[in-house]
């Protein structure tokens, strides 16, 4: 018998065979034509409907007919636009204005809003017609539009509000804090170092702002840097501790998304105390899900931190809701003993927002409570190491106290609401807070000098605050460039109390009182600006208008007077207004596809209220006004690996480098400096402050971040007939750094090992402080101090080793020169000014854990807060968008006469049609149109987006009889949405 099969039974196979090809040939021929039963749509599926008109198309040229698909979300709005056919490029500029601004009753499938995509037809009427009116057409959904849903064409993503503004000053910056964050930093206010020039230093214990020097400037702590947080202004007026005191402690420093710093007084929307500049923290958490952060470190350093976060986890389209802000909620307990004697410091801080809305309306609420106690040092006398009440070792005199009663206490509890409203071409951005505020802080410089019974303050603070704030900017195109319209206010009113009393040496008990006032102070000003753009310039110039109403009642004036006996108060009231120009011009020297070199000079008038202790009754409130001058270059250069089918992420290589170099000069007409027997800043008159700096970021997109600078200055006080260009005229003044330089490098990377994904990271910031200049021609030690991090992560778990100090240097983080006195016994004791000195933190170690839960599934390890594209890219992307434009318009004739050779040999005549019209489409958005349209990247290439928007939401747009939207799939699928 033969093993073979019969004959028929082999014809009869082969036949069979042949019959099902045919049949599958057929199917593909036939697929685009019909939809077989598999595919038809649920009975339940409800499509999108028209709900809000929005604007009305504005007459352009002759007018006509435009067809676009509109990309709807499941909240209905609008999220992209893809131009289907128009007759003009101004005409379908004008439709998709039109379009990103209507509002759709989103649709439904099984009673849940999904996400669609539905054609729209514009019509829009002539030029010099009246504009349409009554409703828009009805949706029109056209046999044509499925095939372009299925990923032929060309898509837009609708830009909402306005572009970018400029920026004020080439030194200008925001930084974003996701890689950063690594370098050690235990508060907010330590972020401030990111900046040019910027050195922090403090003798009043871990509780309390720390002194800022910037650009020349002996800042304080706030009186000449305006320091906001989402758009509220900190600094707090005639504070008992120093005018314009602003402290950033009740900060949790996993929520400090980015740090904006304008350095100068060039931004019309700058106000009270921004001489030296402007410091903005934006806040919002890095990785959504539930994370619990537990650290423990030398001193005794315990911090618990339990936070909460529906928010980004810094990979584009990660964030809740586009145009809204995260939620998140976190509680923080930590507590230390310090390093040496007087240290310590116990704090606990919460935050929470909730936010809701779209990309037209976002709101948000944010609350914030936070409360500390502390321990300070103070200063110490060098003269007096080695015969201090501690240790006989080296150290334990170089980290005593002459005076253990210094320290202080502090609380805040803060209410803001915001909302940001945006349609294409205008945004206003509106916040209100409310703030109640308490802080204490104890000190002692002269000990002995001025009393006996000793020479210790007691400052003490009381005041509630609440404001307005709104910031309002409209934008038209004109020759292809956004111009803009600029409209701000700011209304705000402090009431509470201020007083100072005199302490015992030692004790906290007072004996005397400096000062006790009420206080009642309002605040408004309001902004008014532009900005011009021509090709190569453009110009941002604008004007504020600060006005200020003092009311004062002094609770410590004397009982009786030449005249006899009075009341021990006092009123007072007074008044001012100042009116502050400024400008910025840019010009670009030089442009490529990705790099841009620019040089920007910025002048501007700036103003710093009047402590209100200071003012008589009736007084026009003077002004500190300041007049500064900037000018820079700024160098910008970015290279990456766009995503491609192999690589759908993109690939790391992608770097960018932003350099900037510049010289600064600013006069200060009333200035303030530090008088260690005041105990606070007073007057000094006139000044004069010059440099230079020079910075670099590069950035390796995805894995390590670097930022360093080198900034030198200088601080003269004039004399009264000096010249008005004798910069260097008159003594230096104290206290100022004139060399700082400042490294900071980040670096993550996830690796893979034996089947495990490991997160492992390095970080490493450095410090180098020159010689600062003191009284009496004498100049302060040099410092250097070095920090770095490692950390490893895996899956749910972070563990990492932070080191401030790493290197154990013995540094003196303050150095004043004054007269002082410690023996009460010695009446006669030198009154020759002598060294005093902060001590700086040793070597301090400290371990963190973090334990993160992403209820969505989102991986733990993943690198944090990434930019979705670099400051560099977004700069360069700006200036070539017209050239993109018209490169795009000859790429894509190219691709509409390539598609139609092909019509005869391969593809439906339908599926020619829209692949040759979506191309075309693609060049006609074009950068003209920027505010409606995002051209800067969709302008330059097709974007098989409408597939995929379809594919997510499970549902596609066909047919014109009254079909229903049919199951969405993605090229090369069948119809159960498998690939083969």
């Amino acid at each position: 018998m033969s093993a073979s099969l019969p004959a028929p039974r082999v014809l009869l196979a082969l036949a069979s065979f042949g019959l099902a090809l045919v049949a599958t040939r057929a199917h593909a021929q036939n697929d685009d034509d019909a939809p077989h039963a598999a595919d038809a749509p649920p009975s339940d599926l409800v499509l999108p409907r028209l709900q809000d008109e929005g604007l009305s198309p504005r007459p352009v040229g002759a007018g006509g007919r435009v067809r676009l698909a509109l990309d709807i979300d499941e909240g209905g709005a609008v999220r992209g636009i893809t131009l289907l056919e128009a007759t003009d490029e101004a005409v379908a500029a004008s439709a998709i204005r039109h379009a990103s601004t209507l509002r759709f009753v989103p649709g439904r499938r099984e009673g849940r809003a999904v996400r669609a995509t539905l054609e729209h037809v514009v019509v829009v009427g002539a030029a010099g017609s009246p504009e349409p009116e009554g409703p828009e057409p009805e949706p029109v959904i056209e046999p044509e539009a499925a095939p372009f849903a299925r990923g032929f064409g060309a898509s837009a993503t609708i830009r909402r509000g306005v572009e970018p503004r400029p920026l004020a000053a080439t030194s200008e910056q925001t930084v974003e804090l996701s890689a950063f964050r690594d370098v050690p930093r235990f508060h907010a206010s330590e972020m401030l170092t990111l900046t040019p020039g910027a050195v922090l230093g403090s003798h009043g214990g871990e509780g309390k702002a720390p002194n800022l020097y910037l650009r020349g400037f002996d800042a304080g702590e706030g009186q000449d840097l305006e320091i906001l947080v989402e758009g509220v202004p900190l600094n707090e007026p005639s504070n008992a501790h120093g005018h314009g005191y602003a402290d950033v402690q009740f900060l949790i420093p996993e929520l400090v998304r980015s740090l904006r710093v304008a350095p100068g007084i060039f931004d019309p929307s700058q106000g009270d105390f921004a001489l030296a500049g402007t410091a903005e923290y934006r806040l919002g958490a890095d990785r959504r899900g539930l994370q619990l952060v537990t650290g423990v470190g030398s001193f005794r350093r315990r911090r618990a931190l339990l936070m909460w976060s529906s928010g980004r986890d810094g990979r584009e389209g990660q964030a809740v809701q586009e145009g809204r802000d995260d939620d998140f909620v976190a509680f923080e307990v930590q507590t230390g003993r310090g390093f040496g004697v007087n240290r310590a410091h116990r704090m606990f801080r919460s935050m929470a927002r909730v936010a809701g809305g779209d990309e037209r309306l976002a709101w948000s609420i944010l609350a914030a409570s936070h409360a500390l106690s502390f321990d300070s040092a103070g200063v110490l006398p060098v003269a007096a190491l080695g015969e201090l009440p501690c240790g006989a070792s080296a150290d334990a005199q170089f980290f005593c106290t002459a005076d253990p009663s210094q320290g202080g206490s502090a609380a805040r509890h803060l209410v803001v609401g915001s909302l940001d409203w945006r349609v294409p071409g205008q945004r206003l951005v509106s916040r209100v807070w409310a703030q109640l505020r308490r802080s204490r802080f104890r000190e002692n410089f002269t000990y002995r000098l001025l009393d006996p019974r000793g020479d210790g303050l007691d400052e003490q603070s009381e005041t509630l605050s609440f404001g307005l704030r709104s910031d309002y900017v409209a934008e038209r195109s004109w020759r292809g460039r956004p111009q803009q319209l600029e409209l701000g206010l700011l209304a705000r009113h402090d009431r509470g109390e201020s007083r100072m009393w005199r302490l015992r040496y030692g004790t906290v008990v007072p004996y005397d009182t400096v000062f006790d006032s009420e206080l009642a102070l309002t605040q408004a000003g309001a902004y008014a600006g532009g900005v011009f753009r021509v090709p190569r310039v453009t110009l941002r110039a604008g004007a504020r208008i600060a006005a200020f109403a003092f009311s004062t009642i002094d609770r410590a004036a004397p009982e009786s007077d030449r005249m006899g006996p009075r009341l021990d108060r006092q009123a007072a009231d007074a008044f001012g207004v100042a009116v502050l120009p400024r400008a910025t011009l840019n010009v670009a020297l030089w442009e490529a596809e990705a790099s841009t070199l620019d040089w920007t000079t910025s002048v501007g008038l700036g103003t710093r209220s009047t402590d209100a202790q200071a003012l008589s009754d009736g007084e026009r409130a003077p002004f500190a006004t300041a007049r500064a001058l900037e000018s820079g270059l700024r160098v910008t250069f970015a290279s990456w690996d766009p995503p491609g089918d192999e690589d759908p992420d993109g690939g790391f290589e992608g770097f960018s480098f932003d350099g900037r170099l510049g010289t600064f000069w600013t006069h200060v007409d009333r200035d303030l400096l530090f008088d260690p027997v005041a105990g606070r800043n007073v007057p000094i008159g006139a000044s004069n402050r010059f440099g230079g700096y020079l910075q670099t970021r590069l950035s390796l997109e995805g894995w390590l971040e670097l930022l360093g600078s080198v900034t030198w200055s200088e601080a003269h006080q004039p004399a009264d007939d000096a010249p008005a260009l004798s910069l260097a005229n008159g003594p230096r003044l104290p206290f100022v750094p004139r060399f700082v330089a400042r490294f900071d490098v980040a670096f993550r990377r996830e690796v893979q090992l034996r089947r495990q994904r490991l997160l492992l990271g390095a970080a490493l910031g450095a410090s180098v402080v020159g010689r600062r200049p003191l009284p009496m021609g004498e100049l302060s030690e040099r410092l250097g101090v070095v920090d770095a991090s490692v950390r490893v992560g895996w899956r749910f778990l972070e563990i990492s080793v932070l080191a401030r100090n790493l290197f154990d240097a013995r540094y003196r983080q303050l150095e004043l020169q004054y007269v002082s006195r410690l023996d009460a016994d010695d009446p006669l004791g030198s009154l020759r000014p002598a060294r005093h000195f902060a001590a700086g933190a040793p070597r301090e170690i400290m371990f963190v854990a973090s334990v993160a839960f992403d209820p969505s599934g989102a991986s733990a390890t993943a690198p944090r807060g990434e930019r979705s594209r670099d400051d560099a890219v977004e700069h360069a992307a700006e200036r070539m968008s017209e050239r993109a434009s018209q490169r795009s318009r000859a790429e894509a004739d190219a691709r509409a006469a390539s598609a139609r050779d092909a019509r005869a040999s391969r593809g439906s005549p339908a599926d020619v049609d829209a692949r040759a019209g979506s191309a075309r489409g693609e060049a006609d958005i074009g950068a003209d149109e920027r505010g409606a349209a995002d051209a800067g990247a969709g302008a330059t290439r097709a974007v098989d987006a409408g597939a995929t928007r379809a594919a997510d939401a499970g549902m596609e747009t066909a047919g014109r009889d009254g079909q229903e939207p049919q199951p969405a799939r993605l090229p090369g699928e069948d119809e159960r949405g498998v690939e083969p």
